[in-house]
Protein backbone atom coordinates (compact mmCIF):
# COMPACT_ATOMS: atom_id res chain seq x y z
CA UNK A 1 0.00 0.00 0.00
CA UNK A 2 1.35 3.39 -1.00
CA UNK A 3 0.33 6.51 0.84
CA UNK A 4 0.58 9.61 -1.27
CA UNK A 5 1.60 12.61 0.78
CA UNK A 6 0.92 15.84 -1.00
CA UNK A 7 0.00 19.41 -0.11
CA UNK A 8 -3.66 18.54 0.44
CA UNK A 9 -2.66 15.87 2.96
CA UNK A 10 -0.79 18.45 5.02
CA UNK A 11 -3.65 20.92 4.70
CA UNK A 12 -6.12 18.31 5.99
CA UNK A 13 -3.77 17.40 8.84
CA UNK A 14 -3.45 21.06 9.81
CA UNK A 15 -7.22 21.51 9.64
CA UNK A 16 -7.75 18.52 11.96
CA UNK A 17 -5.15 19.91 14.37
CA UNK A 18 -6.80 23.34 14.31
CA UNK A 19 -10.28 21.85 14.81
CA UNK A 20 -9.04 19.94 17.86
CA UNK A 21 -7.43 23.11 19.26
CA UNK A 22 -10.67 25.07 18.75
CA UNK A 23 -12.74 22.35 20.44
CA UNK A 24 -10.30 22.22 23.36
CA UNK A 25 -10.47 26.00 23.81
CA UNK A 26 -14.28 25.96 23.71
CA UNK A 27 -14.29 23.13 26.26
CA UNK A 28 -12.08 24.97 28.73
CA UNK A 29 -14.11 28.16 28.30
CA UNK A 30 -17.38 26.25 28.71
CA UNK A 31 -16.09 25.01 32.06
CA UNK A 32 -15.35 28.55 33.28
CA UNK A 33 -17.64 30.37 35.69
CA UNK A 34 -18.51 33.07 33.18
CA UNK A 35 -19.78 30.61 30.59
CA UNK A 36 -21.60 28.45 33.14
CA UNK A 37 -23.48 31.52 34.34
CA UNK A 38 -24.81 32.16 30.83
CA UNK A 39 -28.14 30.95 29.58
CA UNK A 40 -28.03 28.03 27.12
CA UNK A 41 -28.90 30.44 24.29
CA UNK A 42 -26.03 32.77 25.24
CA UNK A 43 -23.63 29.82 25.52
CA UNK A 44 -24.61 28.67 22.03
CA UNK A 45 -24.15 32.21 20.71
CA UNK A 46 -20.71 32.43 22.38
CA UNK A 47 -19.66 29.09 20.88
CA UNK A 48 -20.85 30.26 17.46
CA UNK A 49 -18.91 33.50 17.88
CA UNK A 50 -15.77 31.55 18.79
CA UNK A 51 -16.22 29.42 15.65
CA UNK A 52 -16.61 32.57 13.53
CA UNK A 53 -13.55 34.27 15.01
CA UNK A 54 -11.57 31.03 14.69
CA UNK A 55 -12.48 30.65 11.01
CA UNK A 56 -11.55 34.25 10.26
CA UNK A 57 -8.30 34.05 12.24
CA UNK A 58 -7.35 30.81 10.50
CA UNK A 59 -6.64 32.90 7.42
CA UNK A 60 -3.80 34.65 9.29
CA UNK A 61 -1.50 31.65 8.83
CA UNK A 62 -0.28 31.20 12.40
CA UNK A 63 2.44 28.59 12.82
CA UNK A 64 0.92 27.12 15.98
CA UNK A 65 -2.68 26.45 17.04
CA UNK A 66 -1.93 27.95 20.46
CA UNK A 67 -1.30 31.29 18.74
CA UNK A 68 -4.74 31.03 17.21
CA UNK A 69 -6.17 30.27 20.66
CA UNK A 70 -4.43 33.35 22.08
CA UNK A 71 -5.77 35.50 19.25
CA UNK A 72 -9.32 34.29 19.90
CA UNK A 73 -8.92 35.03 23.62
CA UNK A 74 -7.68 38.53 22.77
CA UNK A 75 -10.80 39.15 20.71
CA UNK A 76 -13.10 37.56 23.32
CA UNK A 77 -11.77 39.81 26.08
CA UNK A 78 -11.31 42.92 23.96
CA UNK A 79 -14.53 44.63 25.05
CA UNK A 80 -13.53 44.19 28.70
CA UNK A 81 -10.04 45.61 28.37
CA UNK A 82 -10.98 48.37 25.97
CA UNK A 83 -13.66 49.61 28.38
CA UNK A 84 -11.26 49.71 31.34
CA UNK A 85 -11.34 53.44 32.16
CA UNK A 86 -7.79 53.64 33.51
CA UNK A 87 -5.80 51.37 31.23
CA UNK A 88 -8.14 50.70 28.31
CA UNK A 89 -6.68 53.33 25.96
CA UNK A 90 -3.16 52.14 26.76
CA UNK A 91 -4.06 48.49 26.20
CA UNK A 92 -5.76 49.38 22.92
CA UNK A 93 -2.77 51.42 21.71
CA UNK A 94 -0.41 48.61 22.69
CA UNK A 95 -2.52 45.95 20.94
CA UNK A 96 -2.84 48.09 17.83
CA UNK A 97 0.92 48.64 17.76
CA UNK A 98 1.84 44.99 18.37
CA UNK A 99 -0.78 43.29 16.21
CA UNK A 100 -2.06 45.87 13.77
CA UNK A 101 1.09 47.44 12.40
CA UNK A 102 2.02 45.65 9.17
CA UNK A 103 5.20 47.70 8.73
CA UNK A 104 6.87 46.14 11.79
CA UNK A 105 9.72 43.67 11.51
CA UNK A 106 8.05 41.04 13.70
CA UNK A 107 5.50 38.43 12.77
CA UNK A 108 1.83 38.89 13.61
CA UNK A 109 2.20 35.80 15.77
CA UNK A 110 4.81 37.55 17.93
CA UNK A 111 2.50 40.54 18.39
CA UNK A 112 -0.36 38.26 19.40
CA UNK A 113 1.89 36.52 21.94
CA UNK A 114 2.92 39.88 23.42
CA UNK A 115 -0.65 41.21 23.73
CA UNK A 116 -1.83 37.91 25.17
CA UNK A 117 0.99 37.82 27.75
CA UNK A 118 1.04 41.50 28.72
CA UNK A 119 -2.64 42.42 28.61
CA UNK A 120 -5.05 39.50 28.40
CA UNK A 121 -3.36 36.87 30.58
CA UNK A 122 -2.19 39.47 33.10
CA UNK A 123 -5.60 40.94 33.80
CA UNK A 124 -8.54 39.21 32.15
CA UNK A 125 -8.26 35.40 32.28
CA UNK A 126 -8.85 32.86 34.99
CA UNK A 127 -6.04 30.64 36.19
CA UNK A 128 -7.65 27.63 34.52
CA UNK A 129 -7.64 29.26 31.08
CA UNK A 130 -4.07 30.49 31.52
CA UNK A 131 -2.98 27.00 32.59
CA UNK A 132 -4.70 25.49 29.54
CA UNK A 133 -2.86 27.85 27.18
CA UNK A 134 0.44 27.25 28.98
CA UNK A 135 0.11 23.45 28.70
Amino acid sequence: MVIKVDATFFERARRVQDDKACAALKAVLADSDGFRAMSPTDRAAAASYIDTVWAEASMLDFNYPVSLQKYVLILLTQSRWRSDVRAGPLYWAYARRMIGSPDQNWRLESGVAAVYRNVVAQHFLTDAVKAFIAA
